[in-house]
């Protein structure tokens, strides 16, 4: 009986982990203080995006940091910042993000980006990080938004 709970016990961490790969616990709110962070582990192709956490219904979000890390095995094209009003949707708006890429001994390109912006996105919208490549590649990204919550 002790194995099968231990094997159960487990299966359920397991599944606990593997269900928050990619994902913070959510946004972190403060007073004003809002942050959400995120990782996509899985890029492949020519396009790399990363959905963020859904805005407040009630607030609008002021965007005034970007931290990024990007691993790709193919020089990147853009990187950017965006906000869609459906999850998984177009871009409505975007800000591009400067970068300079690190092309150490293993063959990857790396990024490591820290931007100020001023991004101002509306309530219940879907932010979203994206990079494109050159060419096909394989890789991740990693992104932090941080700013300021306001009421409309």
């Amino acid at each position: 009986m002790a194995f099968s709970m231990g094997r159960l016990l487990l299966a359920v961490v397991a599944i606990t982990l593997w269900s928050h790969a990619g994902r913070a616990d959510g946004p972190v709110r403060y007073g004003t203080y809002y942050e959400d962070s995120g990782t996509n582990f899985s890029c492949s192709g020519l396009f790399c995006r990363l959905n963020l956490a859904q805005t407040p219904s009630d607030q609008i979000l002021m965007i005034k940091s970007v931290n990024c890390f990007v691993k790709s095995s193919q020089p990147l094209r853009s990187l950017q910042i965006a906000v869609t009003p459906t999850l998984g949707g177009l871009s409505s708006r975007n800000r591009y993000l400067p970068f300079n890429a690190n092309l150490p001994g293993d063959g990857y390109y790396y990024y490591n980006v820290q931007q100020e912006v001023l991004f101002l996105i509306g309530a219940s919208r879907f932010p979203f990080a994206a990079f494109d490549t050159t060419a096909s590649a394989s890789g991740f990204l990693k992104c932090t938004i941080a700013g300021e919550l306001m009421n409309p």
